[in-house]
């Protein structure tokens, strides 16, 4: 799934279920940032995405909060969490899962994967797809503990916990509903999610 965002919010999922979030700034043909300048002058630069580690650094905590800014690999502001109905477990540990995730859990060579989900949302619009962000796991819970041993739990939203984004800047936002069936964070069954795509009160006014 893909939303072409300017300056207005997406992205609802309503559903108990751990959903892959990545952007990258909207680009030509090849996935390169256009040369105008957006965000109040401020250029786009080539491969610019979401990045869960400068995220980390920018926030200095795992987990960001409502009203909390998200980053890319260049420490520009792309999207903000504006609302958050959830318990507020997320996770940005964890890569994408992809298909060698799953031939190293003994699942085949042909198992849905987020990955792929991206890379094909991507190709829909014309876009080439870069090499895979890091994503922001909505509802993903990845517990951790003393000794930094991770374990994989449930996520803990309840059905018609939701999450609003509202991006900062030009962006290609994929959501991808998260594939996972081998480990517990899914409850071992997969499902899709609600998605609703909210103008801001500006982007009303100018039509």
């Amino acid at each position: 799934m893909i939303g072409e965002v300017d300056f207005h919010a997406a992205g609802v999922p309503r559903l108990r279920k751990v959903v892959h979030q990545m952007c990258i700034t909207i680009g030509d043909a090849a996935c390169r940032c256009r040369s105008e300048g957006i965000c109040g002058g401020a250029p786009t630069v080539p491969g610019e995405h979401l990045s869960m580690e400068h995220t980390r650094t920018a926030l200095e905590r795992l987990v960001p909060r409502p009203g909390d800014a998200l980053v890319s690999n260049y420490r520009r502001p792309l999207v903000r969490l504006a609302e958050d109905t959830s318990p507020g477990i997320h996770d940005t540990l964890i890569a994408a899962c992809d298909p060698e995730r799953y031939r190293s859990l003994t699942a085949g060579d042909d198992h849905a994967n987020c990955a792929d989900n991206m890379r094909a949302a991507l190709a829909a619009v014309g876009e080439a797809p870069p090499p895979v962000p890091p994503p922001l796991n909505l509802f993903m819970h990845v517990a951790w503990n003393a000794d930094g041993d991770l374990s994989w739990l449930p996520a803990p939203a309840r059905p018609g916990d939701a999450v609003v984004l509202e991006a900062l800047v030009p962006i290609w936002l994929v959501l991808s509903a998260c594939p996972m069936d081998i480990n517990a964070i899914n409850r071992y069954s997969p499902r899709d999610v609600d998605v609703e795509r909210i103008r801001s009160t500006a982007a009303q006014a100018t039509g």
